[in-house]
């Protein structure tokens, strides 16, 4: 397995430690990935899956079957995905929220964010308050991404920090006030999760979940 494959599956652990302690019903994806997509098709829960890149969409096609439960987004922007925060034009990065928005249903309760770098800041924003639960990808880099404008008002941050990548995770406070134990839930499945994905890659588990 090659670095950049161990990289992009560290989200692994998060989604499925959130799958397993919350009751997902509806999953808004900013993304689509190798791994991530493919669990939560697999999971069977309603998903919406949006990616600007149309190659890579048709490449996930032949596995990821579209059906009532699971539909690919083409989202026509034309930059690429590593263009960031400072290299996007307001204008772009407003519609392009407006763009997400019109894809959200009652029952989504779950975002996942590994999108295009210099969006995911004001998705993340200008979305959270439909969703009880967020991860996003990359929480390391946190001046590239610009997490540091993230606005977690009314949630628990979590972070989950695997080697190598990081995935923050948001929490809606009612959720854990609702039942206190979903908290300790789901860290000791990260925990457990974090470890097992790392011994699967031969890879010496050294991370934390951190609390903020």
């Amino acid at each position: 397995m090659t670095t950049r494959e161990y990289r992009w599956g560290t989200n692994i652990p998060a989604i499925k430690s959130i799958l397993e302690t919350f009751e997902i019903t509806g999953v808004l994806e900013l993304g689509a990935g190798l791994n991530s997509t493919k669990i939560f098709y697999e999971s069977n829960i309603p998903t919406t899956s949006i990616e600007t890149d149309i190659e890579w969409i048709n490449k996930l096609k032949p596995t990821l079957i579209e059906n009532e439960k699971f539909k690919f987004i083409h989202h026509n922007l034309g930059i690429h995905f590593k263009r960031t925060f400072v290299q996007i034009d307001e204008k772009i990065r407003k519609d392009s929220v407006d763009f997400y928005k019109q894809y959200i249903i009652p029952d989504m309760n779950f975002l996942f964010v590994d999108h295009v770098a210099g969006l995911r800041i004001d998705a993340l924003n200008e979305l959270k308050n439909h969703f009880d639960v967020i991860a996003y990808h990359d929480a390391e880099e946190v001046k590239l991404y610009r997490y540091d404008l993230l606005n977690t008002e009314d949630y628990i941050h979590i972070m989950n920090k695997t080697p190598v990548v990081w995935t923050g995770i948001l929490i809606k406070n009612k959720l854990i006030n609702d039942d206190t134990d979903n908290l300790l839930r789901l860290t000791k499945k990260l925990k457990i999760n974090n470890i097992e994905y790392c011994n699967i890659h031969s890879v010496k588990y050294n991370g934390t979940v951190e609390l903020f």
